[in-house]
Protein backbone atom coordinates (compact mmCIF):
# COMPACT_ATOMS: atom_id res chain seq x y z
CA UNK A 1 0.00 0.00 0.00
CA UNK A 2 1.41 3.37 -1.00
CA UNK A 3 1.90 5.85 1.84
CA UNK A 4 -0.49 8.79 1.80
CA UNK A 5 0.61 12.40 1.40
CA UNK A 6 0.00 12.99 5.11
CA UNK A 7 2.07 9.94 6.14
CA UNK A 8 4.96 10.92 3.87
CA UNK A 9 4.99 14.48 5.17
CA UNK A 10 4.89 13.40 8.81
CA UNK A 11 7.79 11.03 8.15
CA UNK A 12 9.76 13.91 6.61
CA UNK A 13 8.99 16.07 9.64
CA UNK A 14 10.24 13.31 11.95
CA UNK A 15 13.45 12.79 10.00
CA UNK A 16 14.29 16.49 10.17
CA UNK A 17 13.67 16.71 13.93
CA UNK A 18 17.15 15.56 14.92
CA UNK A 19 19.51 18.34 16.06
CA UNK A 20 22.29 16.73 14.05
CA UNK A 21 20.35 16.88 10.80
CA UNK A 22 18.57 20.20 11.35
CA UNK A 23 19.81 22.95 9.09
CA UNK A 24 20.59 26.40 10.53
CA UNK A 25 17.48 28.49 10.29
CA UNK A 26 16.31 31.81 11.63
CA UNK A 27 12.83 32.56 10.50
CA UNK A 28 9.35 31.32 9.84
CA UNK A 29 6.63 33.24 8.07
CA UNK A 30 6.76 35.67 5.23
CA UNK A 31 7.34 38.80 7.30
CA UNK A 32 9.45 37.44 10.16
CA UNK A 33 12.01 40.08 9.51
CA UNK A 34 15.62 40.80 10.24
CA UNK A 35 17.41 40.33 13.50
CA UNK A 36 20.40 38.65 15.15
CA UNK A 37 21.21 35.00 14.66
CA UNK A 38 18.40 33.49 16.70
CA UNK A 39 16.03 30.90 15.20
CA UNK A 40 13.16 33.37 15.46
CA UNK A 41 13.95 37.06 15.99
CA UNK A 42 10.81 37.55 18.03
CA UNK A 43 11.70 34.79 20.50
CA UNK A 44 15.00 36.01 21.89
CA UNK A 45 15.87 34.23 25.09
CA UNK A 46 17.79 37.11 26.65
CA UNK A 47 15.13 39.73 25.99
CA UNK A 48 12.37 37.42 27.14
CA UNK A 49 14.20 36.78 30.40
CA UNK A 50 14.65 40.50 30.99
CA UNK A 51 11.02 41.24 30.16
CA UNK A 52 9.35 38.55 32.22
CA UNK A 53 12.03 37.69 34.76
CA UNK A 54 11.56 34.34 36.40
CA UNK A 55 7.79 34.22 35.97
CA UNK A 56 6.02 31.26 34.47
CA UNK A 57 5.35 33.10 31.26
CA UNK A 58 9.02 33.96 30.82
CA UNK A 59 10.09 30.40 31.59
CA UNK A 60 7.65 28.94 29.09
CA UNK A 61 8.72 31.35 26.35
CA UNK A 62 12.37 30.63 27.07
CA UNK A 63 11.75 26.88 26.82
CA UNK A 64 10.00 27.38 23.49
CA UNK A 65 12.91 29.50 22.26
CA UNK A 66 15.41 26.83 23.35
CA UNK A 67 13.39 24.11 21.63
CA UNK A 68 13.30 26.10 18.39
CA UNK A 69 17.04 26.73 18.61
CA UNK A 70 17.72 23.01 19.13
CA UNK A 71 15.42 21.89 16.33
CA UNK A 72 15.33 24.86 13.91
CA UNK A 73 14.29 23.07 10.72
CA UNK A 74 11.59 20.88 12.23
CA UNK A 75 10.26 23.84 14.24
CA UNK A 76 9.84 25.92 11.10
CA UNK A 77 8.18 23.04 9.26
CA UNK A 78 5.77 22.41 12.11
CA UNK A 79 4.81 26.08 12.34
CA UNK A 80 4.16 26.19 8.60
CA UNK A 81 1.97 23.09 8.90
CA UNK A 82 0.01 24.57 11.80
CA UNK A 83 -0.42 28.01 10.23
CA UNK A 84 -1.80 26.80 6.90
CA UNK A 85 -4.03 24.13 8.43
CA UNK A 86 -5.57 26.61 10.85
CA UNK A 87 -6.00 29.31 8.21
CA UNK A 88 -7.87 26.89 5.91
CA UNK A 89 -10.14 25.75 8.73
CA UNK A 90 -10.90 29.39 9.53
CA UNK A 91 -11.64 30.03 5.86
CA UNK A 92 -14.16 27.19 5.83
CA UNK A 93 -15.80 28.45 9.02
CA UNK A 94 -16.06 31.98 7.61
CA UNK A 95 -17.18 30.88 4.17
CA UNK A 96 -18.56 27.38 3.57
CA UNK A 97 -16.77 25.44 0.79
CA UNK A 98 -18.65 24.53 -2.42
CA UNK A 99 -21.31 21.86 -1.91
CA UNK A 100 -21.74 22.60 1.80
CA UNK A 101 -25.00 24.11 3.09
CA UNK A 102 -24.64 27.75 4.11
CA UNK A 103 -26.00 27.06 7.59
CA UNK A 104 -23.32 24.45 8.26
CA UNK A 105 -20.59 25.82 10.51
CA UNK A 106 -19.70 22.76 12.55
CA UNK A 107 -16.11 21.53 12.45
CA UNK A 108 -17.49 18.02 11.93
CA UNK A 109 -18.89 19.13 8.58
CA UNK A 110 -15.70 20.82 7.40
CA UNK A 111 -13.40 19.35 4.77
CA UNK A 112 -10.58 18.25 7.07
CA UNK A 113 -8.73 16.54 4.21
CA UNK A 114 -8.56 19.85 2.35
CA UNK A 115 -7.18 21.62 5.43
CA UNK A 116 -4.55 18.92 6.00
CA UNK A 117 -3.42 19.22 2.38
CA UNK A 118 -3.16 22.99 2.83
CA UNK A 119 -1.13 22.40 5.98
CA UNK A 120 1.25 20.01 4.22
CA UNK A 121 1.78 22.57 1.48
CA UNK A 122 2.36 25.24 4.13
CA UNK A 123 4.92 23.05 5.86
CA UNK A 124 7.17 23.08 2.80
CA UNK A 125 6.17 26.51 1.45
CA UNK A 126 6.22 28.59 4.63
CA UNK A 127 8.39 26.36 6.81
CA UNK A 128 10.97 25.62 4.12
CA UNK A 129 10.91 27.93 1.12
CA UNK A 130 9.97 31.22 2.77
CA UNK A 131 12.19 30.60 5.80
CA UNK A 132 15.19 30.02 3.52
CA UNK A 133 14.33 33.10 1.44
CA UNK A 134 14.08 35.38 4.48
CA UNK A 135 17.36 34.05 5.86
CA UNK A 136 19.11 34.69 2.55
CA UNK A 137 17.69 38.17 1.99
CA UNK A 138 18.52 39.21 5.55
CA UNK A 139 22.09 38.01 5.05
CA UNK A 140 22.42 39.98 1.82
CA UNK A 141 20.76 43.15 3.13
CA UNK A 142 21.20 43.25 6.93
CA UNK A 143 19.11 45.91 8.65
CA UNK A 144 17.23 46.53 11.88
CA UNK A 145 15.91 50.02 11.12
CA UNK A 146 14.08 51.74 8.32
CA UNK A 147 16.61 52.51 5.59
CA UNK A 148 17.76 51.56 2.11
CA UNK A 149 18.30 47.88 2.95
CA UNK A 150 14.86 47.61 4.53
CA UNK A 151 13.25 49.16 1.45
CA UNK A 152 15.21 46.79 -0.82
CA UNK A 153 13.90 43.85 1.21
CA UNK A 154 10.33 45.05 0.84
CA UNK A 155 10.69 45.47 -2.93
CA UNK A 156 12.28 42.04 -3.37
CA UNK A 157 9.60 40.48 -1.19
CA UNK A 158 6.91 42.05 -3.39
CA UNK A 159 8.54 40.63 -6.51
CA UNK A 160 9.28 37.14 -5.22
CA UNK A 161 6.36 36.39 -2.90
CA UNK A 162 3.88 39.04 -3.94
CA UNK A 163 3.82 37.63 -7.47
CA UNK A 164 5.53 34.23 -7.58
CA UNK A 165 4.65 33.12 -4.06
CA UNK A 166 0.97 34.04 -4.26
CA UNK A 167 0.69 32.38 -7.67
CA UNK A 168 2.18 29.18 -6.26
CA UNK A 169 -0.07 29.39 -3.20
CA UNK A 170 -3.21 29.58 -5.35
CA UNK A 171 -1.97 27.01 -7.89
CA UNK A 172 -1.26 24.29 -5.33
CA UNK A 173 -4.62 24.76 -3.66
CA UNK A 174 -6.29 24.49 -7.07
CA UNK A 175 -4.31 21.34 -7.89
CA UNK A 176 -5.39 19.74 -4.61
CA UNK A 177 -9.00 20.70 -5.26
CA UNK A 178 -9.62 19.83 -8.92
CA UNK A 179 -6.36 19.19 -10.74
CA UNK A 180 -3.50 21.34 -11.99
CA UNK A 181 -5.13 22.50 -15.26
CA UNK A 182 -7.94 24.02 -13.25
CA UNK A 183 -5.37 25.38 -10.80
CA UNK A 184 -3.72 27.31 -13.62
CA UNK A 185 -7.08 28.74 -14.61
CA UNK A 186 -7.69 29.84 -11.03
CA UNK A 187 -4.31 31.61 -10.98
CA UNK A 188 -5.17 33.46 -14.20
CA UNK A 189 -8.57 34.49 -12.87
CA UNK A 190 -7.62 35.42 -9.31
CA UNK A 191 -3.99 36.54 -9.36
CA UNK A 192 -4.64 40.14 -10.42
CA UNK A 193 -6.93 40.77 -7.48
CA UNK A 194 -4.69 38.86 -5.07
CA UNK A 195 -1.63 40.90 -6.04
CA UNK A 196 -3.50 44.19 -5.68
CA UNK A 197 -4.54 43.22 -2.17
CA UNK A 198 -1.02 42.01 -1.42
CA UNK A 199 0.23 45.52 -2.18
CA UNK A 200 -2.23 46.87 0.36
CA UNK A 201 -1.01 44.58 3.14
CA UNK A 202 2.56 43.35 2.99
CA UNK A 203 4.64 46.41 2.06
CA UNK A 204 3.27 48.21 5.12
CA UNK A 205 3.51 45.08 7.28
CA UNK A 206 7.11 44.49 6.20
CA UNK A 207 8.14 48.09 6.86
CA UNK A 208 6.55 47.99 10.30
CA UNK A 209 8.38 44.79 11.18
CA UNK A 210 11.69 46.07 9.83
CA UNK A 211 11.60 49.37 11.66
CA UNK A 212 8.81 49.80 14.23
CA UNK A 213 7.55 46.60 15.86
CA UNK A 214 9.55 45.59 18.92
CA UNK A 215 11.07 42.14 18.70
CA UNK A 216 9.09 40.69 21.58
CA UNK A 217 5.85 41.56 19.76
CA UNK A 218 6.84 40.38 16.28
CA UNK A 219 5.52 36.86 16.86
CA UNK A 220 1.99 38.13 17.44
CA UNK A 221 2.21 40.69 14.64
CA UNK A 222 3.52 38.28 12.02
CA UNK A 223 1.15 35.54 13.12
CA UNK A 224 -1.93 37.76 12.78
CA UNK A 225 -0.90 39.10 9.37
CA UNK A 226 0.06 35.69 7.93
CA UNK A 227 -2.91 33.87 9.42
CA UNK A 228 -5.34 36.46 8.14
CA UNK A 229 -3.77 36.54 4.68
CA UNK A 230 -3.75 32.77 4.18
CA UNK A 231 -7.33 32.56 5.42
CA UNK A 232 -8.34 35.00 2.69
CA UNK A 233 -6.24 33.12 0.10
CA UNK A 234 -8.11 29.93 1.00
CA UNK A 235 -11.46 31.64 0.48
CA UNK A 236 -10.38 33.13 -2.84
CA UNK A 237 -8.84 29.90 -4.13
CA UNK A 238 -11.87 27.70 -3.47
CA UNK A 239 -14.79 30.06 -3.99
CA UNK A 240 -15.73 30.89 -7.56
CA UNK A 241 -17.65 33.92 -6.38
CA UNK A 242 -14.52 35.68 -5.13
Amino acid sequence: MKPSLVQTSLLFLYLTSSPATSLPNKYIGRSAISGPSTPLPFLEEVEVSREFGKGRKGQLTTKISTLIETYPTSSNLFQGLLLFTLSDLLAQIIHSPPGLPEYTKSLVKLDIDRSLKAGIFGMFYSGGLIASWIRWIDFKFPSSRLGLNAIIKVLLDILVFGIIGNSLNILIRGCFSSGCPNGLNIVKLKMGRVFKNDLKVFPVADLLCFSVVRKEFRASFVGVVSLGWNTWISIVSYDEGH
